[in-house]
C-alpha cells in the first residue's frame, strides 16, 4: 500500500493508448497525496505517462489534450476496422 507524503523507488507505465486516461487519474491521486518516485518508466503510450509523472509534463493539459483527441478521432470503430480490412 502507497501512504502518502513518501517517495518511492520506481513506477511502470504500460502501453496502449487506452490506458492513458487511467494512467493520468493515477498521476493526479498520486499528486493530490504527494506520492513521489525517482524514477518512472514506461513502454509505448505509457512512455507519456511516465514523463508526466516526473513532472516533465501538466497532467491537467495532459489529459485535456488527450480527451480532445479521442473525440476528434474514432479508432476501432466497426467502420475504421472494415476501411483497414478493405485497403
Amino acid at each position: 500500500m502507497l501512504e502518502p507524503n513518501n517517495t518511492y523507488d520506481a513506477i511502470y507505465f504500460s502501453g496502449a493508448g487506452f490506458y492513458i486516461p487511467f494512467h493520468f487519474g493515477v498521476i493526479k491521486c498520486f499528486q493530490e497525496r504527494k506520492i513521489n518516485f525517482r524514477n518512472s518508466y514506461g513502454i509505448s503510450s505509457g512512455g507519456y505517462s511516465a514523463l508526466t509523472m516526473l513532472g516533465a509534463l501538466d497532467v491537467d493539459l495532459s489529459l485535456r489534450q488527450c480527451l480532445e483527441s479521442f473525440r476528434e478521432y474514432s479508432y476501432f470503430t466497426f467502420d475504421y476496422a472494415f476501411d483497414l480490412m478493405l485497403a
